[in-house]
């Protein structure tokens, strides 16, 4: 989500993307409770792909940072 400062992309689209990104490479999804609204749909879409990892609540801001930092570029 984006909180109100942005539009968001229909959440199909963002399913079908992780989808397509999750069999070059693993995917990392993050967000806080308040995204629920948004992960809810895309995790039960998704609950088959092993190559997505939900770390969404589970982070602190060090953890994400550290996340962040050894992410691929695809």
């Amino acid at each position: 989500g984006m909180g109100g400062s942005a539009q968001n992309w229909p959440i199909p689209h963002y399913a079908e993307l992780i989808a397509k990104l999750s069999n070059i490479a693993p995917v990392v999804i993050t967000g806080t409770n308040s995204d629920e609204k948004f992960l809810s749909p895309l995790k039960e879409t998704l609950k088959d792909d092993t190559s997505v990892v939900w770390l969404d609540g589970k982070l602190t801001g060090s953890e994400l940072i550290a996340i962040l930092a050894g992410a691929v570029h695809v």
